[in-house]
């Protein structure tokens, strides 16, 4: 394939791992992210399965392992604070040969982060304002002012995707509501003196 040049958009888990293998096999990957740094926070994510499989291409699991949440054990609780069920995380890492993690978001988006090529640009505090396709590429117009060229564009910005919303339009038009809402928030753990999520 002669068009390499390709424009990632969203420097999360999917854009940076996108470019770690993008680079890996030839391609010249660029990423912009509308934030001015990576991004903190975010949920904790039970990391096992495929992305395990992937992370151990990656090289990645001794540094994922230094950032493990080590949750022995999830509980569900009534109103009276009476537990309900829960989920014994030491017995499933065993039963899974401890290829099982625990990890905020933002943890594994700055592990992969690290193991990128230098050669990888990355563009923080800016976002893709308008996007033409034409037979030579797609031409990129920033909000900084600036205008580049790319073979290609991949959304990985997120669930309200700007790319996704400058091809296709309003995500409004998209949406179907199924009658749920989720909703997180932080609290300080006292046992590790951490903050989970």
């Amino acid at each position: 394939m002669d068009n390499k040049n390709v424009l990632i958009s969203g420097a999360g888990i999917a854009g940076l791992t996108l470019a770690y293998w993008l680079k890996k096999f030839g391609f010249n990957p660029t990423i912009i992210e509308v934030a001015p740094k990576l991004r903190k926070g975010g949920y904790a994510i039970d990391f096992w399965g495929a992305g395990f499989d992937v992370a151990e291409r990656m090289k990645i699991v001794p540094d994922l392992e230094k950032v493990d949440l080590n949750i022995s054990e999830v509980a569900f609780v009534d109103e009276n604070n009476k537990r309900r069920g829960g989920m014994n995380y030491k017995e499933l890492k065993k039963m899974m040969n401890g290829r099982a993690l625990t990890l905020l978001r933002s943890d594994l988006s700055k592990v992969i982060y690290y193991h990128l090529d230098k050669d990888i640009e990355i563009i923080f505090g800016d976002l893709i304002h308008k996007i033409e396709q034409h037979d030579e590429g797609v031409t990129v117009h920033l909000r900084s002012g600036s205008t580049r060229l790319f073979d290609l564009i991949v959304g990985a910005d997120g669930l309200h995707s700007n790319v996704r919303s400058l091809v296709f339009g309003s995500e409004a038009q998209f949406e179907k509501y199924y009658g749920y809402y989720t909703a997180s928030f932080t609290i300080e753990d006292s046992v590790s003196h951490g903050t989970y999520f």
